[in-house]
């Protein structure tokens, strides 16, 4: 049985730093999200970049714990939209389109398989793993 402590979660206030780098972090992905799609229609790569300026790659100014919580989220809303848009596909236009929708399928998936064996094999960088042991195998060299 976990002891009082152990099962309540205690509420610390969060410092100046993190609520302004977190604020300040919501803020610009909206506004470049806003900006982008009114002049290319391409906001979500204005997301992506603001948020490897603010993550591990760049200023590090979002905790890993955070980073985690964030994919997590995008995890599950990706979920989300894959299952609305199986819900709003007409079976109609499905049946019309079998075939190239098997296609697109097939191609939405096994080229990017293939591409990756293909990687791995030519460059050893299918996995995270592989690369590092190609670069270990190129330190001792």
């Amino acid at each position: 049985m976990a002891s009082a402590s152990e099962a309540a979660f205690a509420y610390h206030e969060p410092s100046i730093k993190t609520v302004l780098s977190y604020t300040s972090f919501l803020l610009t992905l909206n506004i470049a999200n806003t900006c982008l799609d009114k002049l290319l229609y391409c906001g979500f790569f204005g997301q992506l970049f603001i948020g490897v300026l603010w993550g591990t790659l760049g200023a590090q100014w979002i905790d890993q714990e955070t980073e985690r919580v964030i994919q997590q989220i995008g995890y599950l809303g990706l979920i989300l939209l894959i299952y609305e848009g199986g819900l709003s596909t007409s079976i109609q236009s499905l049946k019309a389109n079998i075939l190239l929708s098997t296609a697109v399928a097939i191609t939405g998936v096994c080229v990017p398989m293939g591409f990756s064996f293909i990687l791995e094999e030519l460059a050893c960088v299918g996995h995270p793993s592989s690369v590092l042991r190609c670069w270990c195998s190129l330190e001792r060299n």
